[in-house]
């Protein structure tokens, strides 16, 4: 995905970069964990490197979708970045979804393409049902934009949709309800106040197939381990063992007490919090008084996270700058474009207020792209020369290898690592890099 983002650069290489005001505070976001670090609040410079880098390039990511989203009228070469996204989404949903299918049916065992299915709900290559739900709908939001912008048929659109839908309930996530009701209430009011292909009755379709398949599931289920005494072990039509969906809904609190913890370490530093990305260390100083059911490395909230990593004043500044950003993002909708990235940005929000989905590069670069496309032009904007991204193309090149040649090092020292612990010799083992 790094390298993704890096491809587009070059697109911006001919013209004037224009950097929307609205976006600087992101600018500042990123550079938080470095001044944590120089004020020991942070243990590790490579925890506060990787964050600013990490954060940087998110900021970057909305500044390349904003300039790439300007359309020239004059430009016969533009670049539509929507549409590149939606066959992105599409493309890695479709083959999600059979990743996911293979799975349910037992036909994952020992290939070469496809992750051992462990567990009870299917998770594609993504190793997590929930992230693999929210792609799933990212791709399913891409099916629908496609087809309003006659980029597919109808006929492949239902057929995709419907494929998409029954993967999505495969994965039984809680979130992916969430996001349901959400784009529910969002499309009808965007269907009534806009000309679209799609029409409402579609949209019941869609909800109808949506919950019969859910019914199904859990009546096949059930029907097969009863009557034909088909049991969880054979691996195959494997949908959770609690595959009923108010099961589903009613179980799984952990969040809460995770959520709990995370309050009360708030309340031991309220003023500066614990560091950017050391939600652990919130935790270890609650852990004798108040034990959780789990070690964890986010409080399942990116909100909360906020606070216990920058302390109330400046994590309160912070959230609301966000949820006022997403509000001005709302209003800026105008078109089938806008929803479609609105749409994504709300799945990705949802399912980020209930795990930490943006702590991966393929959620939150993805993320940034389409925050860039909602910013109004109109708003008020910084000009900067074409050779700024020149200059930071050229550095992340340099960083990439810099980086790729640190990473064979710590390979290589891993896997003489390795070889030292298999002869089971007691002495100190030779390293063939110094890192330190």
């Amino acid at each position: 995905m790094f390298i993704g983002i890096f491809l587009l650069l070059p697109f911006l290489f001919k013209e004037k970069i224009i950097v929307p005001k609205i976006s600087l505070p992101f600018l500042f976001i990123s550079v938080i964990p470095l001044i944590q670090y120089c004020f020991g609040q942070i243990f590790f410079y490579s925890n506060a490197i990787l964050s600013s880098v990490y954060l940087f390039y998110f900021w970057l990511t909305l500044i390349v979708g904003f300039n790439l989203s300007l359309n020239y009228p004059s430009n016969k070469k533009y670049f539509d970045l929507h549409i590149f996204l939606a066959y992105f989404f599409l493309l890695s949903g479709c083959v999600s979804s059979f990743f996911a299918l293979g799975q349910w049916l037992g036909l994952s065992q020992g290939s070469l393409f496809i992750m051992n299915y462990v567990g009870d709900r299917p998770y594609a290559n993504m190793a997590q049902p929930n992230h693999l739900a929210t792609i799933l709908y990212a791709g399913l939001f891409s099916s629908w934009f496609l087809f309003e912008k006659y980029k597919i048929k109808r006929n492949y659109a239902i057929v995709v949709s419907v494929f998409l839908i029954f993967s999505i309930l495969l994965t039984q996530s809680r979130t992916a309800w969430l996001i349901t009701i959400f784009v529910v209430i969002f499309v009808i009011y965007f269907l009534k106040n806009n000309c679209t292909r799609l029409r409402v009755k579609n949209l019941f379709f869609l909800i109808f197939y949506f919950l019969m398949c859910s019914l199904s599931l859990y009546i096949s289920k059930t029907f097969l381990n009863k009557n034909l005494n088909i049991q969880m072990s054979s691996n195959r039509f494997n949908v959770a063992i609690s595959s009923n969906s108010h099961e589903r809904v009613a179980s799984g609190f952990g969040r809460l007490d995770i959520w709990n913890q995370m309050y009360y370490a708030l309340m031991e530093k309220p003023w500066f919090g614990y560091g950017w990305n050391q939600t652990t260390a919130a935790q270890f100083e609650v852990i004798d008084s108040l034990q959780g059911v789990e070690w964890t490395t986010s409080a399942h909230n990116l909100m909360f996270d906020i606070l216990i990593w920058c302390g109330l004043p400046l994590g309160l500044i912070i959230s609301i700058f966000l949820i006022y950003f997403y509000f001005k993002l709302l209003i800026n909708i105008s078109d089938v474009n806008g929803a479609f990235a609105f749409l994504t940005i709300s799945a990705f929000s949802i399912h980020s207020l209930l795990e930490y989905p943006l702590y991966y590069s393929y959620f939150l670069l993805p993320f940034g792209l389409l925050l860039g496309t909602l910013i109004n032009i109109k708003n008020n904007n910084i000009v900067i020369n074409r050779w700024f991204v020149v200059f930071t193309f050229i550095m992340s090149s340099a960083s990439a290898i810099y980086l790729f040649k640190e990473y064979v090092k710590v390979e290589d020292n891993l896997f003489a690592a390795r070889l030292h612990a298999m002869g089971n010799i007691r002495k100190s083992v030779d390293l063939p890099y110094n890192l330190y």
